[in-house]
């Protein structure tokens, strides 16, 4: 019987890490996450998402715009390294982040 939950915890956390990966979620994670951003009034746009294989998270065309024409950030790919402990606590723990084509 404890073999039988087992692997069904694994199938299920299979099945989730595939449909994660799958564009048409990263197309829908990325446009929540902007409509997010809207109704807070944040000026942040991302053009994309995703979820590495380490378990980082992926980020491309972030860009930080308060007013047409003013650019504050804008970074071609950026990688954020969270620790998964204190998403228990509803805390984020950044470890590490990594951008790539930055303009300031």
């Amino acid at each position: 019987m404890l073999k039988y939950i087992c692997l069904s915890l694994f199938i299920l956390i299979f099945l989730l890490l595939v449909g994660l990966n799958l564009p048409i979620v990263h197309k829908l994670i990325t446009s929540k996450a902007n409509s997010i951003f809207a109704e807070k009034g944040w000026p942040v746009h991302i053009g994309g998402f995703s979820l590495l294989l380490n378990g980082d998270i992926g980020l491309s065309q972030v860009a930080i715009i308060p007013s047409p024409g003013d650019t504050i950030l804008y970074a071609g790919s950026l990688q954020i390294s969270v620790s998964p402990g204190g998403l228990l606590h509803k805390q984020v723990n950044v470890k590490n982040i990594f951008l790539e084509n930055v303009v300031l």
